[in-house]
Parts: structure tokens; C-alpha cells; sequence
């Protein structure tokens, strides 16, 4: 059972190093950038979650939700700071 354990941890990590790296190459994206920081920071809850059920009984889902509203706060500025330069291009260019 052990064997497995540690094989998820190394995988967690391998998810996060290729997230962060996907997420370095397109930095200057800002959709790109924005997407791929709130997947990074939804795996770090992910991680933050499974490692505290399994080591705090359960206690650690406090700190993973801090990581997952973080990633959803990216992407909710992402959607809505679109919507607002798509309707600001419309008033100025009604045709």
C-alpha cells in the first residue's frame, strides 16, 4: 500500500512541474497565463486536500480551499474582464 502512496506524491508533483512549465511558456498569453495559474493552484489544492485526509484526518480542507478559490478568482477575472473589453469594442464600434 505504501508503494502506491508514494506514486501518487510522485505524481502529484510531475502535474505540478508540468503545469508550472506549460504555465511559464505562456506567460505572455494573458488567457494562457491566467488558465493554466488557476490549474496550477486547483492541483495544489488537489494535493493539499489528498495529503490531508490521508495524514490530518480530514483537517487540511481549509487550506486546500484557500488554493481553489484563488484559481477560480483567475478565472472568473479572466471571463469578466473579457466580457467587459468585448462590450467596451462594441460601443465604439457599434457596426
Amino acid at each position: 500500500m505504501y508503494a502506491f502512496e508514494n506514486f501518487r506524491y510522485c505524481n502529484d508533483y510531475a502535474n505540478s512541474f508540468a503545469c508550472i512549465y506549460i504555465t511559464w511558456i505562456h506567460r505572455k498569453e494573458k488567457s494562457e497565463l491566467l488558465h493554466n495559474s488557476a490549474i496550477v493552484l486547483w492541483i495544489c489544492a488537489n494535493s493539499v486536500s489528498m495529503i490531508g485526509e490521508f495524514y490530518y484526518k480530514d483537517k487540511a480542507r481549509n487550506y486546500a480551499l484557500f488554493f481553489f478559490f484563488a484559481g477560480l478568482l483567475m478565472a472568473a477575472y479572466y471571463y469578466i474582464s473579457e466580457v467587459i473589453i468585448k462590450r467596451l469594442k462594441k460601443m465604439r464600434d457599434p457596426l
